[in-house]
């Protein structure tokens, strides 16, 4: 009985929507992740340094995510 579940589970495969929407999610999701870790370490001009570039750096994922958004519909 629990080897015909885990081959029902198995059979399962992602849609390219699946996958792109878990691709997408990652994607902007660490940036931000990493920018609220930055809070928890004390403050000195490099981790302020890096929390910056991670800012642009998402700001430029955002704006390729939007523009290959629109660009699908």
């Amino acid at each position: 009985m629990v080897k015909e579940k885990k081959e029902k589970k198995k059979q399962k495969k992602l849609t390219r929507g699946e996958k792109r929407s878990v691709w997408t999610f990652f994607t902007l999701l660490f940036p931000s992740l990493l920018l609220c870790l930055t809070i928890t370490f004390p403050r000195s001009i490099e981790i302020s340094l890096i929390a910056v570039l991670l800012f642009f750096y998402q700001a430029v994922l955002l704006k390729n995510f939007i523009e290959k958004y629109y660009e699908d519909m």
